[in-house]
């Protein structure tokens, strides 16, 4: 028994080392205002106004980077928040008044250089707020984590630092909602329901609701409150509701009432039909090894499955891994032992 534990021991040791390999030196890069408070350019500019600006461009790790910088459009992502363009994606709407090239920059270790350039709000801009950022990553993808001699999936990433450009151009405010179609789709054997929204007005709004499912024949299956983060003025996006099961195959209906206090606006939808298709129906590939049929469940209790940590994720499959390990050194241990009893004389 010793010498079984010595042996899961050094196997555990291994695995802790493996999961444990260090990587190169993390990017470490940063994008900054020059001359104002905040993290961020808060604005409130007129028609026909230009302004003078600056960002301080930083590398604060210890080794040169080869990065890029570049105005990107912003844009509200799934159930509210901010989020930016990638590289070489096209600029439209506020963006445009930005004249900030793209361009590729050598960044020495712990430097960090300025960059000027002006923001013009067009003579016939209306009133409202708007929203655009600026982007500093590093022009080359380095490798992950655990890609050097660790035996794991290898990766190479981009690490992206981005500031926003807020710009208020004075004049009445003028909250809208509007509200698209609803959709299904199939995540990880799970269901996901989701409908579009429109911030149709010139504010941007944090609003908060509810999320209500129901079966064709009225049925209520979820019923489910809902916050919002930021949605930005002239932007479209989608609430989304992750369930903890696949719903059966057939018709539904997703109904979302919106409020926003501050906004002075609320809205809802009403009834939007949808349907779930059968697996194989599915307008998204299902996992490997999903059945050609869904046999039915009882949905009387269906709740939408909060996200799983990808922290909790990565444990679990560590400690799945770590007990097949495990497991297969003391069947080995098992099998040697009994071996060696047969081969001793009677």
């Amino acid at each position: 028994m010793l010498r079984l534990l010595a042996a899961v021991g050094a196997v555990l040791t291994l695995f802790v080392g493996v999961a444990g390999a260090s990587a190169a030196e993390p990017i470490k890069l940063g994008i900054t205002p020059v001359g104002v408070e905040g993290s961020y350019f808060t604005l409130t500019m007129s028609p026909g106004e230009s302004r003078d600006l600056t960002v301080q461009l930083a590398n604060a790790g210890s080794e040169t980077v080869r990065t890029r910088t570049y105005p990107a459009d912003a844009y509200t992502i799934i159930n509210g928040g901010f989020g930016a363009k990638l590289d070489e994606e096209p600029t439209s709407g506020v963006t445009t008044w930005l004249s900030y090239p793209a361009a590729t920059l050598e960044l020495a270790a712990r430097t960090a250089t300025d960059r000027a350039f002006v923001v013009k709000v067009p003579a016939d801009a209306k009133p409202g707020e708007y929203i655009t950022s600026l982007v500093i990553q590093n022009a080359d993808p380095v490798a992950g984590a655990t890609e050097e001699g660790s035996g794991s999936i290898a990766f190479r990433q981009v690490i992206r630092q981005v500031i926003a450009v807020a710009i208020t151009v004075p004049g009445p405010r003028t909250p809208a909602l509007r509200f698209g179609g609803a959709t299904h789709r199939t995540v990880a054997e799970n269901s996901s329901v989701a409908v579009a929204v429109q911030n149709t007005g010139n504010v941007r709004l944090k609003p908060a609701g509810e999320f209500v499912v129901n079966e064709a024949a009225g049925k209520e299956l979820s019923r489910v409150p809902i916050e919002m983060d930021s949605f930005y003025a002239g932007t479209e996006t989608f609430v989304e509701l992750p369930f903890g099961q696949r719903l059966n195959p057939g018709d539904y209906t997703a109904s979302l009432a919106l409020a926003d206090e501050f906004g002075k606006v609320s809205a809802a939808s009403g009834p939007l039909a949808f349907s779930v298709p059968w697996p194989e129906a599915d307008t998204i590939p299902q996992p490997i090894g999903a059945g050609s049929t869904v046999a039915a469940v009882d949905q009387a209790a269906s709740t939408p499955a909060p996200a799983a940590s990808p922290w909790f994720v990565a444990l679990a499959a560590g400690a799945g891994a770590m007990l097949a390990v495990m497991l297969s050194a003391l069947g080995f241990f098992v099998w040697r032992t009994a071996r060696r009893r047969a081969a001793r004389p009677s």
